[in-house]
């Protein structure tokens, strides 16, 4: 509804519209309301031995995904000292690559912006050329 027909509209007709608006927005919070209670409820009736087992399962996958991704050579015997070393050299290897990653992107970041402003720049050159030259050739 646009600002003119808004205000063109008779002041009971602008109430009217105002109450219903609150009405529809008030039905919409009950709804919410009684959506997120059903929610609690549905929550509650879930045993909580199958939330237990959730969790543990959860936490099983975050363990195996990690020992598989830094330790595929893990022995179940433990670890000795080379392999702590070795390990605690990937680990440090990974960090300096995405320090390094995250410095290249930002020198390249930087690069981009320059170029673009050295752009503009020669842009702004190549009209003010133009509009001198348009200039020359009326007079």
């Amino acid at each position: 509804m646009s600002t003119n027909s808004w205000s063109s509209l008779p002041k009971a007709e602008r109430i009217k519209t105002i109450l219903k608006l609150q009405e529809t927005n008030n039905q919409m919070k009950l709804d919410i309301d009684n959506d997120q209670k059903t929610l609690a409820e549905l929550r509650q009736t879930i045993p909580d031995e199958c939330l237990g087992l959730f969790e543990k399962e959860k936490k099983n996958l975050l363990n195996h995904y990690l020992t598989a991704e830094l330790l595929p050579h893990l022995s179940e015997q433990g670890l000795n000292a080379d392999e702590i070393q070795r390990m605690g050299n990937t680990i440090t290897a990974r960090a300096n690559a995405q320090v390094a990653d995250r410095e290249e992107t930002k020198n390249i970041i930087q690069e981009t912006e320059e170029k673009r402003h050295k752009n503009e720049f020669l842009n702004q050159q190549v009209d003010d050329l133009a509009a001198n030259i348009l200039r020359r050739l009326e007079n």
